[in-house]
């Protein structure tokens, strides 16, 4: 099978496993590289009020030279305001293991927001994630994403 056709099983198995999935979307990144100045944008339509929390997923290949990746995200929600935060997402264990699931070389993780950081609002709610490493352009991570559950309470 091709390295796509992987991907795109490996992500309907994921979407199964998680009922209360309510919106997921990637970004691709260019194979040669992240560059620092290519921010990744995301829109999120939120249809219903529900508490629903925001988790970054990062899929990485076992070319990525470091343990974790530092993220800088923006949210802009529906009302205008903005929050920024900054987040450590830990790709590999301190023996270098990469966590996450994974096969044949592709590894995802998620990282959940904060507590607190919830879409609550109706609209669209818009997401901006640029990477903060030391260096401008980092090789191994394929794709950036976010993903919507709702939450039982």
């Amino acid at each position: 099978m091709t390295r796509m056709l992987l991907l795109a099983l490996f992500s309907l198995f994921c979407i199964a496993c998680n009922n209360n999935l309510c919106y997921e979307t990637f970004e691709k990144v260019n194979v040669k590289g992240w560059d620092y100045s290519n921010e990744k944008h995301f829109s999120i339509p939120v249809q219903q009020t529900e508490k629903k929390e925001i988790t970054v997923a990062i899929r990485n290949t076992s070319d990525y030279e470091r343990a974790n990746l530092w993220l800088f995200l923006k949210v802009k929600t529906p009302d205008g305001n903005i929050l920024r935060d900054t987040i450590n997402c830990p790709l590999a264990d301190d023996y270098g293991y990469w966590l996450g699931s994974g096969f044949s070389g592709l590894y995802l993780t998620e990282h959940t927001l904060k507590s607190g950081a919830y879409c609550t609002e109706k609209g669209n709610w818009e997401i901006t994630l640029t990477h903060g490493m030391r260096q401008d352009t980092i090789k191994g991570i394929q794709e950036v994403g976010i993903l919507v559950r709702s939450i039982e309470e």
